[in-house]
């Protein structure tokens, strides 16, 4: 069954100086025994803070992840609660408020986990799990090769990484230390992650989307960092550690585009879909922003042989954008 005892008693979780509340700072390493005590207190905050019940389900949008995000998993398995990607019965997520409701997420019974994080309880839950719930679908894990020191990133717009890649990582016996990190702001989750990947030796990173490994390659290529020897794996219908290949990553040179023609906005690639949108950063009239885009697309089409095919205001990281441009029929 999916619970504390698939975890490799080699744990290890090491904080970094990015990780804030979600790395427990004070403590630069902690190990297994630390795990099972947090476990237990999120199984009381989902029994008797929040009332769920076995099978009910539970939805995990963690932008900024860390040691507790292991922990929250691991007590949602043990009490027999279906994590799912969608129509949950509970979101917890660590978004600002504004961005419920661009996301929809306010329809649903939601809290932040800093909301969570710090209750008092008298007594553990005592429960006997069944192992009949599931974890996106499935009641067991994929055989996945991962090993030396992990960095764990954001588990939100693909929760099948939780199942794929999470907990596979935290069964093997080869994996020597796990840290995380969370990042709302694309360019700066970038330059985070290559500051822990070199600072702490780290061997594999878990990204959450092609969008942000192709991201992720490009900024190390302009810090003129080595990343040949690190394994990136990302997800795109399954997990996948791409090949890097420079000539679909180079769209750096577009970024500056916005700000020549004196339009407030980011030029979006989607690589899975290969087209490229617009993120206006505040809402504009339609006539005005076909005109706007309509400029800036003789240009993007010289430098790529593409247009911009979507545009609209959103709120949001570049990478959630993203999944919102691809999936909504916004016009453009």
């Amino acid at each position: 069954m999916l619970n504390r005892n698939i975890v490799s008693k080699n744990f290890r979780y090491r904080s970094n100086e990015f990780n804030f509340r979600l790395g427990f700072p004070e403590e630069k390493t902690v190990k297994i025994g630390a795990l099972y005590t947090r476990i237990d207190y999120w199984k009381n905050v989902y029994f008797k803070f929040l009332k769920l019940s076995p099978f009910d389900n539970i939805m995990f949008y963690m932008n900024q992840s860390g040691f507790d995000t292991f922990a929250m998993v691991l007590a949602a398995t043990e009490l027999d609660l279906n994590i799912v990607s969608e129509n949950p019965d509970l979101l917890i997520h660590t978004l600002p408020d504004s961005a419920l409701d661009t996301t929809g997420f306010d329809k649903h019974r939601n809290y932040s986990y800093y909301d969570l994080a710090d209750h008092k309880f008298k007594s553990d839950v005592k429960y006997t799990q069944t192992g009949t719930s599931t974890v996106i679908g499935k009641t067991t894990t994929p055989a996945v090769s991962i090993h030396g020191n992990i960095l764990h990133t954001k588990y939100n717009t693909d929760p099948e990484l939780i199942i794929d890649f999470m907990l596979p990582a935290l069964m093997s016996d080869t994996v020597e230390t796990h840290s995380c990190l969370g990042f709302n702001d694309v360019d700066e989750g970038m330059h985070r992650i290559l500051t822990v990947v070199q600072m702490q030796g780290i061997n594999c990173v878990q990204v959450p989307s092609m969008e942000i490994y192709y991201s992720f390659v490009e900024i190390a290529w302009l810090k003129n960092i080595n990343i040949d020897n690190l394994r990136i794996n990302c997800y795109d219908n399954g997990v996948i550690t791409p090949v890097i290949n420079p000539d679909t990553v180079s769209y750096k040179e577009l970024e500056d585009l916005p700000s020549k023609y004196r339009v407030k906005g980011k030029i979006l690639k989607d690589i899975t879909e290969d087209k490229i949108y617009f993120q206006f950063a505040h809402p504009v009239d339609e006539s005005i922003a076909k005109i706007k885009v309509s400029t800036m697309n003789a240009e993007v089409e010289l430098k790529t042989g593409q247009k911009i095919s979507k545009w609209a205001y959103a709120e949001g990281p570049a990478d959630e954008a993203v999944i919102m441009f691809r999936n909504l029929n916004i016009p453009g």
